[in-house]
């Protein structure tokens, strides 16, 4: 049985803005990248999970996408975040768990030889306002283009791009061991 037709989850109404066959295409489209934009935010242990529940509070509000406001995708990205930043409250760990995230993929290459260098990053990453690691992680986690950046945080796309920089010359004055602004 599809997830699009379950009792649970039935089809959009015929007026809705985001039908089932374009909310499946959405999904198809996104799913990898909103599983490993989550991994940065959320760890690897519960990206999967928070990216579901993403998904399926998507699911319930396709009848509120409203075109007119914007693409489809960057919709979709802003529920990404709202849920990532719901999975956070009441946990005191919130504010590094973007930095964990990078510290602790498991994915990356002889990960052991560099887990120090990891861990400067993580802790450099962790300083960063919250905005500016919504974005680094939006960029190198979920892979998005800066419109579609901007679109999630509700920023143009050239202040997304102007913030990314920003936050990369600050992670890079940090890492040569000045201090981070």
């Amino acid at each position: 049985m599809n997830f699009l037709t379950t009792p649970e989850a039935p089809l959009a109404p015929a007026d809705s803005a985001l039908s089932a066959e374009a909310f499946e295409a959405l999904y198809r489209e996104h799913w990898p990248a909103v599983v490993d934009y989550l991994r940065f935010r959320v760890g690897p242990a519960d990206a999967a999970d928070v990216a579901a529940d993403a998904f399926a509070h998507a699911w319930k509000a396709r009848g509120q996408y409203d075109p007119s406001r914007g693409v489809a995708a960057g919709w979709l990205w802003a529920i990404a975040r709202n849920t990532a930043n719901a999975w956070f409250r009441g946990r005191p760990q919130a504010a590094e768990s973007l930095a964990e995230g990078l510290a602790m993929d498991a994915s990356l290459v002889d990960l052991a030889a560099r887990a120090e260098s990891m861990a400067r990053v993580a802790v450099a990453v962790g300083r960063l306002g919250v905005i500016d690691q919504e974005i680094i992680a939006l960029r190198f986690g979920g892979g998005l283009p800066y419109r579609d950046i901007g679109d999630a945080v509700g920023l143009t796309e050239n202040a997304t791009t102007a913030r990314l920089h920003r936050a990369i010359r600050r992670l890079r004055i940090a890492l040569e061991g000045s201090e981070v602004p």
